[in-house]
């Protein structure tokens, strides 16, 4: 009677049964959080002509609608099924906001097979769709839709950390829209998409890769791209890549209802060659999400500090600010460190850089 009361008389009217009690389970599996629930399966009665066809139904919690249904949509192109029919509608969560629920009715299109797998890793993406960078988001969706998600969110993220890194080289040729711009060219990107492969490969959770044949698949890596690709500048990103790749402790990139991407860092890859030697961390840790990248250095296993959140007002503020963020966080991390020195805890910050030009 309580879901009943939020939802609004046209929702409940032209709504079977089933569908309204499926969404209801969704609503619940979401309420009172910032997730999204998906639900795919077979649809016995609108299937016709022989052409199996399914329903797809979701709970997106907190997220515009129009944005809802333009990933959901988006996506299921990318995996070649076609939408029938769509009905969006929303549902009060009080003081948690609204959730939006969709239904959609697809039929697979261009040889899409409606198997396990296929629908795992749909919801696995439909999931993500709300946590994606908008870079994520067009490289995936626009640029190169063969690439997938996973593999997409590998790469923009590599890219960030790179940023303060290479900037310190070339501050123009490696400033934050070139290192996207060039890893993503139709000539390069396949070798980017390997270098996301070997990172998925290196951390999945079924077979992890050995040091031994991370090595030899780094080598062959670094070979074809010292063969094929003559640009200076897309070769030092590319090798930087692998680096990034050998240098990634831990990584939640498999974990299921994620938010964002993590990667514990060797504190190693932070350094460059243009600096002059500075201690070590014990720990660095990069997270990256929707419209936020973070870092957050330790210089003890036990230690503690704050957060501090940077909001540049305009796109040539945000670049120079992603340019010495990292710098920015080990600074005010050795400042703790040196704060704590009669404490047995260590020092340690975070800095979150926050993407909010163009927000209301």
């Amino acid at each position: 009677i309580a879901y009943l009361e939020k939802c609004s008389e046209s929702y409940i009217t032209r709504s079977d049964p089933r569908r309204f009690l499926k969404q209801m389970q969704l609503f619940e599996k979401v309420t009172g959080t910032d997730g999204i629930a998906v639900d795919i399966e077979e649809s016995y009665l609108d299937s016709k002509h022989g052409e199996t066809q399914y329903w797809v139904d979701a709970a997106f919690a907190n997220t515009l609608p129009h944005f809802a249904l333009e990933q959901a949509t988006q996506l299921l192109f990318l995996h070649n099924f076609d939408v029938q029919r769509a009905h969006l509608d929303n549902v009060s969560d009080g003081d948690n906001g609204t959730i939006t629920l969709l239904r959609m009715l697809v039929s697979p299109v261009n040889g899409a097979r409606g198997d396990e797998a296929t629908f795992n890793l749909m919801k696995q993406e439909l999931k993500r769709s709300k946590w994606l960078t908008p870079a994520t988001m067009d490289l995936v969706y626009e640029q190169q839709p063969w690439m997938g998600v996973r593999r997409g969110e590998v790469i923009t993220a590599m890219c960030t950390i790179m940023h303060p890194i290479m900037s310190k080289e070339n501050a123009i040729a490696f400033s934050k829209g070139n290192i996207i711009e060039t890893v993503t060219k139709d000539r390069y990107v396949k070798h980017a998409a390997a270098i996301a492969d070997l990172f998925l490969d290196r951390f999945h959770p079924k077979g992890p890769l050995s040091e031994s044949e991370l090595e030899r698949r780094s080598d062959e890596l670094k070979k074809a791209i010292d063969s094929d690709v003559e640009d200076t500048n897309a070769q030092e990103l590319l090798f930087k890549m692998i680096d990034i790749v050998k240098h990634t402790l831990r990584t939640n990139i498999y974990m299921n209802n994620r938010y964002a991407l993590g990667f514990r860092l060797d504190p190693k890859i932070m350094v460059s060659s243009k600096e002059k030697p500075r201690d070590i961390p014990y720990g660095v840790f990069y997270i990256h999400g929707r419209r936020f990248d973070g870092y957050h250095v330790r210089f003890r296993d036990i230690a503690r500090g704050g957060l501090r959140l940077v909001t540049p007002s305009s796109p040539e503020q945000f670049s120079l600010e992603s340019a010495h963020q990292y710098d920015e966080c080990y600074g005010l991390a050795f400042a703790q460190q040196l704060k704590n020195k009669d404490i047995p805890e260590g020092g340690s910050k975070a800095v979150v850089l926050v993407d909010t030009i163009g927000l209301s």
